[in-house]
């Protein structure tokens, strides 16, 4: 299984951090302390960053991905040429999302892990069905519709 998060334990002096995980964009990496967003680091390198502050001792240190998925990496247009990069940016663009959804420890999933319905069209007795792991167990939800429950932040 792909991983994608690293987590650190702070220690009061230590600023930087390693990670081994591919991403598109340095957006897509995030960084929590204590389960709380911060946005006051940088990338030094491609698999590292620095903290502005180093975290007190104890601080748990979570970086992880989260990969843009409102738009396709590379948008196509009528007789243009497809190149292998865009290409390859798209696969992983989707590969990236489904290891998230799939990585129980990162944060930025919520207690929706799985869900095996294509579109709103595909629902059973006009419910839409996901698994849903906090209970632990399958729900049938005639109240949501695929699109809120993946759009509307259980993903």
């Amino acid at each position: 299984m792909a991983t994608t998060t690293k987590e650190y334990t702070g220690d009061g002096s230590q600023k930087n951090y390693t990670f081994n995980f591919p991403y598109l964009k340095e957006d897509d990496v995030k960084v929590s302390l204590n389960g709380t967003l911060t946005t006051e680091y940088t990338l030094p390198t491609a698999t590292s960053i620095q903290l502005n502050t180093a975290p007190a001792s104890g601080v748990t240190v979570l970086i992880h991905r989260k990969t843009g998925i409102d738009s396709a990496s590379a948008v196509y247009s009528a007789g243009s040429a497809y190149r292998a990069k865009d290409l390859n940016n798209n696969v992983d663009q989707s590969l990236f999302f489904a290891q998230e959804v799939h990585d129980t420890s990162n944060p930025l999933i919520s207690d929706v892990q799985n869900v095996f319905v294509l579109d709103d069209t595909a629902k059973v007795n006009n419910s839409v069905i996901y698994y849903n792991s906090s209970a632990s167990k399958w729900t049938a939800d005639t109240t949501q519709t695929l699109s809120t429950i993946v759009d509307g932040g259980s993903f």
